[in-house]
């Protein structure tokens, strides 16, 4: 027995790997329940959604969206980019900007999302 696995009581502390199995063991997690038709359904949708994004949206689409968009600035604009000279803060400019924000960064993450799961290993 080592001391790293003795508690204030000096009993023996489980392993960590004992009471949380690491993910992919052989048997399934407690209260693990095979997808049911639609959840099946829904995981493959998101799964073709994914992978069309990857193919199709390259680095080189993510980098031109974000410089035509100006992803870079805060939402809500006090001076003009170009300029720097004082301009009238305008909420439906910020919305806009922060909707265009919003979609590429959601570009990348379905596009990282797509890349973990394609390296996953299936249950």
């Amino acid at each position: 027995m080592t001391e790293n696995n003795k508690t204030a009581n000096n009993t023996t502390a489980p392993s960590p790997q004992e009471e949380y199995p690491l993910p992919g063991e052989y048997e399934p997690q407690p209260g693990y329940e095979p997808p049911d038709e639609q959840e099946q359904f829904y995981r493959e949708y998101v799964g073709r959604r994914r992978e069309c994004l990857a193919a199709h949206v390259t680095p080189e689409v993510l980098a031109y969206m974000d410089e035509e968009f100006r992803t870079d600035l805060p939402c809500y604009q006090t001076r003009d980019p170009l300029t720097g000279q004082t301009i009238t803060p305008n909420p439906l400019a910020a919305a806009i900007r922060d909707g265009q924000r919003e979609v590429i960064l959601w570009l990348r993450h379905e596009i990282a999302m797509h890349r973990k799961q394609k390296n996953a290993i299936p249950l």
